[in-house]
């Protein structure tokens, strides 16, 4: 049977799904473009330079991880544990970093153009050089972060809810609106068997 045929010579979608535990593992330069890491653990996991373009990060822990030169751009990272992560030089264009938790994290040299920073925990994250241009910070926590400027800020979008160090002010982007849906679900419940 010639190849394609079973799918109707149409390129048939492909998800890669991670979960469990792969701590310290090595994965860099590794293609996982649109891979679900969903309650995983991939703590001190080397990732340098890894394709993760439209992933999601789900309730998982990547602390400590290296993901420096990594392509993270239009990531979901709902719930995550990126404390002291190396994100030093990553793409990151677009991504969500609601309700994840980056303290600690390394931002020097990223690109952090149009990411949602709303609602996730950066105490001690440094941003030496990371390119803010249009990132949502309404909201944001950024009152403990290192390396903040206020050029850098002067390309983002905050609101009056924007906390940030020392006399750095935040302005705001009329006609911007952040809308975040959670693509968090409910885990199955167990059910015992005389339920």
């Amino acid at each position: 049977m010639p190849q394609g045929s079973l799918a109707g010579d149409r390129a048939v979608a492909r998800v890669v799904s991670f979960g469990g535990m792969c701590a310290r593992c090595e994965l860099s330069g590794r293609k996982l473009a649109g891979a679900q890491f969903i309650g995983a653990e991939f703590a001190g996991a080397a990732l340098v330079g890894a394709d993760l373009r439209q992933s999601r990060f789900i309730g998982s822990n990547f602390a400590g991880a290296d993901l420096s030169r990594a392509d993270l751009s239009e990531t979901a990272m709902t719930g995550a544990n990126f404390n002291g992560a190396n994100l030093s030089r990553a793409r990151l264009r677009g991504a969500i970093l609601v309700a994840g938790s980056f303290e600690g994290a390394n931002f020097r040299n990223a690109d952090l153009s149009s990411v949602v920073l709303s609602g996730a925990g950066l105490a001690g994250a440094d941003f030496r050089g990371a390119d803010l241009r249009r990132t949502i910070i309404a909201g944001a926590d950024l009152s403990q972060v290192k390396g903040l400027s206020q050029a850098q800020i002067n390309g983002a979008c905050g609101d009056g809810r924007t906390r940030l160090p020392g006399k750095l002010t935040a302005r705001s982007c009329p006609g911007v609106q952040v809308i975040i849906r959670s693509t968090v679900t409910a885990p199955p419940r167990l059910v015992a068997a005389d339920e």
